[in-house]
């Protein structure tokens, strides 16, 4: 067990300090199964954490304050712009108000290790529940206050899953016979918005909606069914005899036919439904070492399932009316112009001067399954030395090692890997390299 006292001057002076404290146990039943037959191994263990997370940026310790919004790239505390005095409102950065507490993470973890057959199955099962409390957020506030949010402390998470691991020595390792080891692993993890600040029960973020008892990590998105081939098939709104609208504006011939989820004959905002999670709900990974005589043979892949991504460089390529009048990166085609990155055709053809933007990215036609399979390694190994017997070396080992060989995923774009950390694939990662090496170990 262990218990810390940390005090920080990024926090605020009246909550300047936090205890933390853990503790652990751990129970070996080797005295109890010594008779057993099959079960080699049995050991259980049980651990809790209560521990503090620091806030990484000092401008939140002194409440109310000035900031620099004249600072140079990358130094954004820097008090001037050459000699000219830059201090001013937060109102870019959000207002930070008193009584920010320290956030912290309760957690719960145990887990149970046995083995089988004399240990030549080991298998490892942990489960956990993670609750992350009084964390940041900047709410919305009115547009007259002039900020871009108020930071408010309350916002909780919590995150339930089991993590398995395997190794099994399926065929033993000898000099003259076929050895075969197993290893592998498996996660799943669920999260979900458990609070929100100032007890509410949703906010909407840009483009990013968080409902109390939703995961966090889901897209907010309009529902697409379709295309509209004529006016003639445009709903009527019978309130006016008119053509239903999106945010005021009729839809037309060319247009999508978005779901009026609320039915209220009108399609904004409130038809967005939560779809979809961009951390992946499975992950984990396999592979086996293999020998036979002088050869060898390993390979590792790891997998990521049931995870999505939002597909902003199809959005934009298929958006270029909108798109390439933007004064920013996503208009310059041409930083990726030669490159094929998927196959566009697929996607409905709407009107694209359309006054609704109908190749808006934040809609489920864009929400892409991202899951994938890897082959991470694979080396095949060949030992010239015989134990020593045929080099002068005590082992001499020629191998070719290939990594990031290839990819199932049924992503639409180049590689699943590429997605951003919030689930957005704008198509300008680096791709990951394939390699191969040729190489010799030697042992004296």
């Amino acid at each position: 067990a262990v218990v810390s006292r940390e005090g920080s001057s990024n926090m605020q002076a009246d909550n300047r300090w936090f205890t933390n404290y853990s503790g652990g146990i751990e129970y070996d039943f080797q005295d109890l199964i010594v008779n057993s037959k099959s079960l080699s191994s049995l050991l259980v263990s049980a651990s809790y954490g209560h521990i503090g997370k620091l806030l990484s940026d000092d401008r939140f310790n002194a409440g109310p304050s000035y900031r620099v919004d004249l600072g140079f790239t990358d130094e954004p505390t820097l008090g001037s712009y050459s000699g000219i005095g830059g201090l001013t409102r937060p109102y870019s950065s959000g207002w930070a108000g008193y009584g920010i507490p320290w956030a912290y993470t309760n957690q719960l973890n145990i887990g149970l290790r046995f083995g089988l057959l004399e240990d030549r199955l080991r298998f490892g099962i942990d489960g956990y529940r993670k609750a992350d409390k009084d964390m940041l957020l900047p709410v919305p506030v009115a547009a007259e206050w002039g900020y871009t949010g108020a930071y408010k402390n309350g916002l909780e998470v919590n995150n339930t899953g089991v993590d398995v691991s395997l190794a099994a020595q399926i065929l033993p390792q000898g000099p003259q016979q076929l050895g075969w080891l197993f290893t592998g692993n498996f996660n799943y993890n669920k999260n979900e918005l458990a609070a929100l600040p100032g007890g509410l029960t949703d906010v909407e973020i840009g483009n990013t909606r968080l409902v109390v008892g939703k995961p966090i990590d889901a897209f907010w998105v309009l529902k697409n069914n379709g295309i509209y081939n004529s006016d003639a098939e445009v709903p009527q709104n019978p309130a006016t005899n008119a053509p239903i609208t999106y945010k005021g504006v009729p839809l037309k011939a060319g247009d999508p036919r978005w779901v009026d989820v609320n039915g209220d004959n009108t399609i904004n905002d409130d038809d967005k439904v939560l779809e979809g999670n961009y951390m992946p709900r499975i992950s984990g990974g396999f592979g086996s070492s293999l020998t036979y005589k002088d050869f060898s043979l390993d390979f590792q892949f790891y997998y990521a399932l049931k995870r999505n991504a939002l597909n902003q460089y199809a959005a934009s390529r298929l958006d270029f009316i909108n798109t390439e009048v933007n004064n920013n990166i996503n208009s310059v085609k041409e930083i990726t112009f030669w490159e094929r990155k998927q196959d566009l055709s697929e996607y409905p053809v709407y009107n694209p001067w359309s006054a609704v933007v109908p190749y808006r990215q934040d809609q489920d036609i864009f929400l892409d399954n991202a899951s994938y399979l890897k082959l991470r390694s694979l080396s095949i190994g060949y030992d010239l030395s015989g134990n020593g017997t045929r080099t002068a070396f005590k082992k001499c080992l020629l191998y070719v090692t290939g990594t990031n060989l290839f990819t199932i995923s049924p992503f639409k774009g180049d590689d699943p890997e590429l997605v951003n950390y919030n689930g957005i694939y704008n198509g300008y990662g680096l791709a990951n390299p394939q390699s191969l090496i040729l190489g010799v170990r030697l042992s004296f």
